[in-house]
């Protein structure tokens, strides 16, 4: 795979540098299509909060209402979208205007005033300043492909949009481009464009169906171990079967994962990537919004590589699936709320561009719940995005009893080296308590560090004894640590990021303890309920 993904991009190159994509993605070579509009019966909005701001020139970025002029200056649209580059600024603050769901979204709110018309010519005006194949509007096939699927979706409810020569520029954009998502990103990129294609031109669904059983795993899982990637590419799924009519059991089995994974209070863990990505809300909320949520219940997801464990008001999650894509070095971490207190959670992500430092950091495996051999990830960090040889949970069993719930696993990573780390997990079903047993074996000598990251809202305190858990100075829990080798316990400030592009600090328990002979290490972490 790295090698197809290497040889891609050297192509890619090429084709740039000898000038074959000046003449390729010419806009007087830009074939026109006779489009089928469908009716397409959208969700009837519940608010107005697209339109109202569409009106006044702003959009919705990553939480922060932005004025869309402070964001185009920001485009490159002078500049042909192979020669655009960013590396001292984030993109994703300009593709949440460029994806175009929240054009769809304020098309259909306005509507109920009888002004889509308005919302039409906004688009065309956003076109005119962000002109085909210039600028970062242009620059990945994925972002194209949202903004084809909700300008079709505009198109089908009105169709004096004047789209079609836009949308000819979008079909023509992703058939020149597919082979590069196919090889070197094949994920939710290459989904994504997948559906935009067979969407656009009726044709690739055959495509489209095979992609889908590669990308969801037989427990429905998307092979990206993220939460919020696989929400994201089951909106494709979503779209597939309502513009497609593609029905596929992955659709299902991704939902009830979906279910499984939520936690008491209607959110969801921030494991892997989370850049708070959507396609077409005004399509897929109704289905999300209408789920008949998993209350409680036992799960494991074996192909996926999550245990997961949820009453009304509390709830565990163990982690062992394998490192991929917009997966993090965080095999064996956990996640844990009790009455609806988040105890111990995710470090998050940030952001992906422009922060080279914290994006290295929230992908590494101190910002998890899980434990670092001598100062290195369980897989080698490559590029943004990639992974060197990664580590694998070689052996994993679980257990049930009426009182309690058992995991064990043994991973074998950090480096290429014979260091195995086994952790075996023992929770009470009241969650009174959880224990966690962390050994090392298979080195002669090193350091191991076991870290617990807490919801920012939790403060520690050192007790004789034991570390207090506390939240809005009212004791939720406590701790009690144990290790046969020299320890060092330390509570730092470390980072921690909820959603893309907002950080703030939280507390973090570091356990560190030496190996100075052939012998194992042996950490114990007690977390008992207040």
């Amino acid at each position: 795979m790295l090698i197809e993904t290497l040889l891609t991009k050297l192509v890619e190159k090429s084709l740039q540098r000898a000038g074959v994509y000046s003449w390729l993605f010419n806009p007087s070579n830009v074939k026109k299509r006779t489009y089928i509009w469908e009716n397409i019966a959208a969700a009837s909005p519940n608010s107005t909060e697209h339109y109202s701001r569409l009106k006044r020139g702003e959009y919705l970025v990553f939480g922060n209402i932005t004025p869309e002029d402070g964001i185009y200056s920001r485009s490159y649209y002078d500049t042909p979208f192979w020669k655009t580059h960013w590396t001292d600024r984030d993109p994703k603050d300009f593709w949440e205007i460029a994806r175009g769901w929240q054009w769809s979204a304020a098309y259909f709110e306005a509507k109920l005033f009888g002004e889509e018309n308005l919302v039409v010519d906004i688009i065309h005006e956003w076109f005119k300043r962000n002109p085909y194949p210039n600028g970062l509007g242009w620059a990945v096939g994925l972002e194209v492909a949202i903004r084809a699927i909700n300008l079709y979706i505009i198109a089908c409810d009105k169709e004096d949009t004047g789209f079609g020569p836009l949308l000819d520029q979008h079909t023509d954009f992703l058939k020149k481009t597919l082979w590069i998502s196919r090889h070197a990103i094949r994920n939710n990129h290459y989904l994504g464009e997948l559906v935009a294609l067979a969407i656009l031109t009726k044709k690739k669904t055959r495509k489209v169906e095979k992609e889908i059983k590669r990308q969801f795993l037989e427990d429905g899982v998307n092979i990206e171990q993220s939460i919020q990637y696989h929400r994201f590419s089951l909106e494709f799924l979503i779209i597939a079967q309502e513009l497609l009519s593609i029905h596929s059991e992955s659709l299902l089995k991704a939902l009830f994962f979906l279910d499984a994974i939520e936690k008491p209070d209607g959110s969801f863990p921030n494991i892997g990537d989370n850049d708070e990505g959507c396609v077409c809300p005004i399509i897929t909320d109704p289905f999300f919004e209408g789920r008949n949520r998993i209350r409680a219940g036992a799960w494991q997801f074996e192909e996926g590589g999550f245990f997961i464990y949820k009453t009304e008001e509390s709830y565990f999650l163990v982690k062992f699936g394998p490192h991929r894509w917009h997966a993090h070095a965080d095999l064996f971490h956990i996640e844990l709320s009790v009455d609806r207190n988040d105890i111990l959670v995710d470090s998050g992500t940030y952001r992906y561009n422009s922060c080279i430092k914290e994006r290295k950091y929230y992908r590494s495996t101190q910002a998890h719940n899980t434990l670092e051999w001598n100062g290195k990830d369980q897989t080698k960090q490559w590029r943004t995005f990639r992974w060197k040889t990664p580590a694998k949970v070689i052996q994993w069993e679980t257990d049930h009893t009426d009182c309690e719930l058992r995991f064990q696993g043994v991973l074998q990573g950090f480096d290429f080296s014979r260091v195995k780390h086994t952790r075996v997990i023992n929770l009470k079903r009241d969650f009174s308590v959880l224990c966690v047993r962390d050994k090392i074996a298979g080195a002669e000598t090193g350091v191991a560090k076991v870290y617990w990251h807490f919801d920012p809202g939790i403060s520690l305190v050192r007790d004789p004894g034991k570390i207090l858990l506390l939240k809005n100075e009212i004791m939720v829990g406590k701790i009690i640590i144990h290790s046969e080798e020299p320890s060092d316990i330390e509570i730092k400030e470390t980072l921690y990021s909820k959603a893309y592009g907002h950080q703030l600090n939280k507390k973090t328990l570091v356990i560190t303890a030496q190996k100075p002979d052939q012998n194992s290490i042996k950490i114990e972490t007690t977390f008992l309920k207040s």
